[in-house]
């Protein structure tokens, strides 16, 4: 990272303070990079400012894997703002959304996260890439809602769109079996 910001490559610098970020032995590792991550792509042109979605969406994972859902909320909040500012990214904003949404649903506000998973269909439907992981999260937001009808629907979609040979979406695979039941497959049912 420092040779770069030495050849005033700001773009490959943040990019190292992302890569850093990932293979950090530790927690305060992890945080120190994306702190020096984040404040480098906050003062770059708008190709620069690209990491910060990255950044700060592996921010809000770290703290949604910890249990910090509000930390998580605030990171997926910010790197969803700052992925609006390139709209044609529209894979990247879906991503946003479902980070957030999923979140908020954690935190027990499904209705605030429900017209975001929505927007996130639609945009990813009329790109012609429907996504089996945000149709999974609304078939949870509406189950969490108790609209059992629309949750029947997206777990069904769900179920057609997300890889078998995902051990998680096999014929035993947890969320699989979790997707069969709001789909109301009998047999997920029985077991």
């Amino acid at each position: 990272m420092a040779l770069a910001l030495e050849a005033d490559t700001l773009y490959v610098a943040v990019e190292a303070a992302h890569m850093a970020e990932l293979a950090a032995p530790d927690q305060q590792g992890f945080l120190d990079w994306t702190d020096h991550g984040v404040v480098l792509a906050e003062r770059g042109d708008p190709d620069v400012r690209y990491w910060l979605g990255p950044l700060l969406n592996n921010l809000g994972s770290h703290h949604y894997e910890a249990g910090d859902h509000e930390g998580a909320l605030a990171a997926f909040r910010r790197a969803l703002g700052d992925r609006e500012q390139n709209p044609e990214n529209r894979a990247a904003i879906e991503i946003a959304l479902y980070a957030v949404a999923k979140t908020l649903r954690t935190l027990g506000r499904p209705d605030e996260g429900a017209p975001l998973l929505e927007r996130a269909v639609v945009s990813a439907d009329g790109d012609g890439r429907p996504d089996g992981w945000i149709c999974e999260e609304l078939a949870e937001t509406y189950a969490a809602l108790g609209r059992a009808e629309s949750a029947r629907d997206n777990a069904r979609r769900a179920l057609l769109l997300l890889p078998e040979a995902d051990p998680e979406f096999g014929p035993d695979g947890e969320r699989a079996m979790r997707l069969r039941e709001l789909a109301g497959d009998e047999d997920a049912e029985e077991d």
